[in-house]
C-alpha cells in the first residue's frame, strides 16, 4: 500500500523513536526504505538492530549511498527502488502518529487522489509547539482557482503528505541536487501537476526543530541554493507550459521563497560588505521578474514590501530588523 522513505545521516539520538512509530502504523501492508547517506555515527546499527528484533523488521528495506550525498539524492535513490501504490518521505529526527498513514491512505483510495496531506506538529528544543495547519481547502479535483490559492498561501510541509508513486514518476517529480529547499521545489511540483487531492484535518506528524539540522546550519551557500532552487523551478515550469496561467502566484512564490528569505539569510549571516553581499540577490529577481514590484500579492504584503525596500536602501537596518525577527526562529533562516 505505501512505501516510506527515510534518508539517514547523524541521526543516533533519535532514529530509534522515528523507526519505531512507523512499525507501529496501524496501515497493515507498509514497506520502510531506510536509505543509509554515510554518516559517520551508528545510526544504521541501530536500524539494523531494529530490522532484526522488531516483530515488524521484515519491513525494513535498507539501501546504502554509494557517499554522503544529501537528503535529495537519497529520497529519489528511495523512490526508485519504492514498491508502493503510494509513497511518503519521513525525516530521521521526526516521527508519526499511529493512524497516519491508514487515514491518509483510506482517504487517497476513496478520493482516487495523486496527493493525500494532514498537519504536522513542530517541537522546539525548548519545548515550545506550534501547529502547522494547512489553509482550508476542499477535496477533490485541483481547479485553477485552488491552484493558485495554494501557490499564495500552502506550506511546503512534505513530511505530511502520501503522494501516488505513479503520478510522480509519469511526471518526473523529484528533489533537485540541494541541501536547502529541495523540499519546496518537490511540494511546488507536486502542486502543479496534481490533479485531484485530499485533506485529512487532523496532525499526524511530529516535525522535531533540531537546532544543528542541516537545514538551520549557515554554510555560505544556503541562500544560493534557495535561489537557484526557485529559479530552477520556474524555468522547469516554462518549460512545462505551465507558468504563464499562473504566473502572478509562481512570481509570488518566488519573490518570497527565491527572493526575500535568501536576502535575509544573507542579511543575518554577513557580517561585512553587506551592501555588496546582498547586490547579486537584487540582481537575480531582476533579471528573472523584472517588473515584481508591480505583482499584486507583493503590493498587498505590506511587510515583505516594507522590508525589502530596506533591504535595497538601508542594508544595515534590514539586518538588524531580521536578526530581532529570527532570534526565535532561527529554524527559518
Amino acid at each position: 500500500m505505501l512505501s516510506v522513505i527515510i534518508p539517514v545521516y547523524n541521526a543516533e539520538n533519535y532514529i530509534q523513536k522515528c523507526i519505531e512509530s512507523l512499525l507501529t502504523q496501524t496501515l497493515p501492508d507498509i514497506e520502510i526504505i531506510v536509505v543509509d547517506d554515510k554518516g559517520p555515527d551508528r545510526s544504521m546499527d541501530v536500524v539494523r538492530q531494529i530490522k532484526e528484533t522488531h516483530p515488524r523488521g521484515q519491513a525494513i528495506t535498507l539501501l546504502e549511498m554509494g557517499h554522503n550525498s544529501g537528503a535529495a539524492a537519497a529520497r529519489n535513490y528511495g523512490l526508485q527502488n519504492a514498491h508502493g501504490e503510494y509513497v511518503a518521505f519521513v525525516d530521521s529526527d521526526d516521527w508519526c502518529e499511529p493512524n497516519m498513514y491508514e487515514s491518509l491512505y483510506s482517504k487517497a483510495k476513496d478520493d482516487d487522489c495523486d496527493w493525500c496531506y494532514g498537519h504536522a506538529i513542530k517541537e522546539y528544543p525548548d519545548g515550545r509547539k506550534t501547529t502547522l495547519k494547512q489553509p482550508e481547502m476542499p477535496s477533490g479535483i485541483l481547479t485553477p482557482e485552488i491552484r493558485k490559492e495554494m501557490l499564495s498561501r500552502f506550506v511546503a510541509c512534505f513530511w505530511t503528505s502520501i503522494y501516488k508513486r505513479d503520478f510522480l514518476v509519469r511526471n518526473q517529480i523529484l528533489f533537485p541536487p540541494y541541501r536547502f529547499s529541495e523540499d519546496s521545489f518537490f511540494v511546488w511540483m507536486v502542486v502543479m501537476h496534481a490533479q485531484r487531492f485530499a485533506v485529512v484535518n487532523k496532525t499526524f506528524y511530529h516535525y522535531i526543530v533540531q537546532p544543528n539540522s542541516v537545514s538551520n546550519l549557515y554554510d555560505g551557500t544556503k541562500h544560493q541554493q534557495k535561489i537557484d532552487v526557485f529559479t530552477l523551478l520556474i524555468h522547469r515550469l516554462k518549460e512545462e507550459h505551465l507558468y504563464t496561467p499562473y504566473q502572478m502566484e509562481l512570481d509570488y512564490l518566488y519573490i518570497k521563497k527565491g527572493f526575500f528569505i535568501p536576502l535575509s539569510i544573507c542579511a543575518i549571516n554577513t557580517r561585512s560588505h553587506l551592501s555588496k553581499q546582498l547586490a547579486p540577490i537584487f540582481h537575480s529577481i531582476n533579471n528573472l521578474i523584472p517588473d515584481y514590484t508591480r505583482n499584486p500579492y507583493f503590493k498587498k504584503n505590506l511587510p515583505i514590501r516594507f522590508l525589502v525596500t530596506l533591504a535595497k536602501h538601508f542594508p544595515s537596518l534590514f539586518r538588524m530588523a531580521m536578526r530581532l525577527y529570527s532570534k526565535d526562529r532561527k529554524e527559518m533562516f
